[in-house]
């Protein structure tokens, strides 16, 4: 009686022990035409709505929360107020490990058989108001909302480093089959302004240029370190002056003007009349040197010019 009663005693704890290990690791997928009332939290289950397809499972609080997922093959989340640290929906990481396979992370391929234009593949919005779109046609629209600080839409960065290599950071080819006369390959518009445009036919239309360094010197020689333009003057009783820049090059167009109204910039006082100037030498990389045409002095105050490199 006493080994009989001790197997009972064994085989009933072993069978409790099985219930507590299927409680805590079991999961089950149940489908029914309604949520039942209650759910354990220790055994996951996940039960499929026979009428609409739409999956819940059991909550570590005992209540159901929905997977998303229906039988019209659609996802739908809802994840409510993040108030801690950031949760995002979708977290995806895969390691590519075959030098021979050509893989593709998410590809999609959808058959329009009918449907209004524009169509969206990517339709993202913040806010009630669309940032980021792709529609059926492949084009690509984005979106700022109002900034109140600066937030450059496009940031890219690149490394050239081969020597040997003819580097291209942004390469386009348009076929130009037919197209009307303005066509642009380029417009940028501030307001409804055109500020930047570059024509089919590779013209540039800008609001203006600025040369990227401006010298104002009534020296002699002029200090201009490698300014490409600016305002100088050849002195009274002489009759040239150097300009020191690095910006001039064996192939550089040099233009100077005697201008009278540029004597507050220099320093000096500009000559009312003059003799007209010329370009009479130059070094690469160090100056260039203004003369008067005739090779006579300048009779008196100083004889101010602008001047302007281009390469």
């Amino acid at each position: 009686m006493k080994l009989k009663n001790v197997l009972f005693a064994l085989i009933c704890l072993f069978a409790f022990s099985l219930s507590m290990q299927a409680q805590v690791t079991a999961y089950r997928i149940i489908v029914y035409g309604s949520l039942p009332a209650y759910c354990n939290p220790l055994n996951g289950d996940v039960v499929i709505l026979s009428t609409n397809g739409q999956a819940y499972q059991c909550t570590g609080s005992g209540t159901w929360g929905s997977l998303g997922l229906s039988n019209t093959q659609t996802l739908t989340s809802n994840q409510g107020t993040l108030t801690g640290a950031s949760t995002p929906f979708i977290g995806h990481s895969v390691t590519w490990n075959n030098a021979g396979t050509t893989f593709t992370d998410d590809f999609r391929n959808i058959t329009i058989t009918a449907a209004t234009y524009p169509s969206y593949f990517a339709n993202w919005w913040v806010g009630g108001a669309p940032v980021f779109q792709i529609d059926s046609n492949g084009d690509i629209t984005n979106t700022q909302p109002s900034q109140t600080a600066s937030n450059p839409w496009l940031t890219h960065t690149s490394t050239w480093n081969a020597g040997g290599v003819t580097f291209v950071d942004d390469f386009r080819n348009i076929t130009s089959t037919a197209s009307a006369a303005g066509s642009l390959l380029a417009q940028w518009q501030v307001g409804s302004a055109n500020v930047f445009t570059v024509s089919k036919a590779g013209i540039v239309t800008a609001g203006g240029f600025a040369d990227n360094s401006e010298c104002f010197s009534g020296a002699q020689p002029a200090v201009c370190a490698a300014a490409t333009s600016g305002m100088a003057a050849i002195a009274n009783g002489t009759a040239s002056t150097i300009v020191d820049t690095s910006a001039v090059t064996a192939n550089s167009v040099i233009h100077v003007v005697q201008d009278n109204s540029i004597g507050a910039k220099i320093s000096q006082t500009c000559t009312a009349t003059g003799i007209p100037l010329m370009v009479t030498a130059r070094t690469p990389g160090t100056s260039f040197t203004v003369s008067t045409s005739t090779g006579g002095n300048v009779a008196a105050n100083y004889e101010c010019f602008t001047f302007t490199i281009r390469n």
